[in-house]
């Protein structure tokens, strides 16, 4: 019988040359010993899949899948397809983790028999930490769909509330699941933008129990590296736009004693993001007319008028709700320049 390691860790890679070594030491280094590494290059064109490929040769615990470019979520599923750990985990590859994050995660596990166990981040730039978000549950066993919607309902997005956001992280990168129970209900990433949030809403919904721990042991990399959350083209507005599609649609499958507060935090997210993506949009390179247009087709989308209707913006945050009456008015050019303030009052 081969050996089944504790925990497998999918490690999807792309364009992190400068990265990948310092991240996969950091897994190789885990207190727990006993695990197996995938990294997927996914297509990398730089020399991501050779610096792989070299970690391999270094460490019979490291794996390496090569394939064409797929994107994250079909990354993370290919090392998923592979893995054969009992529990699977996810690390990107420009971030890295503490050295006793696996072994606290696995021994919650076994301690709770649950089948997804998830702890905090913190965001690191440049060496500083710039912000941490611990898990708000930590400590607790949430058993049952009406006790786990208490920590699931935070994916759909923030309530209406004077918070800038919730506080409950959703990557996915900050847990370990059981393999089993991932395999026993098809789960999967989608392909899609924020792909942590469909996955952590799907595997919630069918779970038994869930388990918070203490600690913000994985390290989110923040210096200014490539990545898809932070450039803008013509295709990204549809990107945010398909998430909205599939946000909507998973608030209308929850059951219906879960179904209402599911839609209002969705309305949140929606309206949250749709200041995230005119950002973009404002920061990119593209000429001062494409921006008013491609800002005004965020304003006047049908997703934007849904979350809009009957939400009490009143309960937002100040900034929050100057940027909603900018919204509901149709006015781009009142949504830039609050844009704008915002990104000028930050850098301040």
């Amino acid at each position: 019988m081969c050996h089944k390691p504790k925990v497998s860790i999918i490690v999807p890679i792309y364009n992190v040359e400068d990265y990948l070594e310092a991240c996969v030491n950091s897994l190789r280094n885990q207190s727990l010993d006993d695990i197996e590494i995938i990294l997927v290059d996914d297509g990398s064109p730089d020399r991501s899949g050779a610096i792989a490929d070299d970690l391999a040769r270094r460490d019979p615990r490291i794996r390496v899948v090569h394939q064409s470019n797929q994107g994250l979520g079909p990354a993370r599923n290919s090392g998923m397809s592979v893995a054969g750990g009992e529990y699977v985990g996810f690390v990107d590859s420009d971030d890295w983790v503490d050295p006793d994050m696996y072994e606290r995660l696995y021994t919650a596990a076994k301690a709770s028999d649950s089948e997804i166990v998830l702890t905090g981040l913190r965001t690191v730039c440049r060496g500083e930490v710039n912000s941490v978000f611990p898990q708000p549950l930590a400590g607790e066993t949430l058993i049952g769909q009406r006790d786990i919607f208490k920590l699931r309902s935070a994916y759909f997005g923030a309530m209406p509330c004077k918070l800038k956001d919730d506080p409950t992280p959703i990557s996915a990168c900050v847990g370990i699941f059981k393999l089993d129970y991932l395999k026993s209900i098809g789960a999967s990433f989608r392909a899609i933008r924020s792909e942590d949030i469909a996955f952590q809403i799907e595997i919630g919904r069918l779970a038994r129990s869930i388990t918070c721990i203490s600690g913000t042991p994985y390290c989110y990399r923040k210096d200014e590296q490539s990545s898809i959350t932070k450039s803008f083209n013509a295709k990204t507005i549809d990107t945010f736009f398909e998430l909205f599609q599939i946000l909507f649609d998973l608030a209308g499958e929850e059951a219906v004693e879960y179904r209402q507060e599911s839609l209002l935090r969705v309305k949140r997210r929606v309206i949250d993001y749709s200041r995230v993506l005119v950002g973009m949009i404002e920061d990119s390179s593209i000429t001062v007319a494409q921006k008013r247009e491609f800002i005004a087709e965020v304003v006047r989308s049908s997703f934007l008028r849904i979350a809009l209707d009957g939400y009490p913006y009143w309960k937002l945050p100040w900034g929050q709700m100057a940027f909603f009456l900018s919204l509901q008015a149709k006015s781009t050019a009142l949504v830039r320049a609050l844009v704008r303030l915002r990104r000028a009052s930050n850098v301040n």
